[in-house]
């Protein structure tokens, strides 16, 4: 999940036409603790993106 999470953290255009994957990634955070987690980030639409993306990760292992 956080894999997937990190990938499409790389993929965000939106005010980062300047900086490289690794800044990408850092700009999204994603904090675990035992079996929770949260996703922080600036824009809305970015959280709801990474909802839907571990909605999809959790269904293809049976969970939802």
């Amino acid at each position: 999940m956080e894999e997937r999470i990190k990938q499409y953290a790389e993929t965000l255009t939106k005010g980062y036409s300047r900086i490289n994957k690794k800044e990408k990634q850092c700009s999204l955070s994603l904090t675990r603790y035992d079996d929770d987690f949260v996703i922080m980030y600036k824009d809305i639409e970015v959280i709801l993106t990474c909802q839907k993306i571990i909605a999809y990760w959790w269904s293809d292992i049976g969970l939802e």
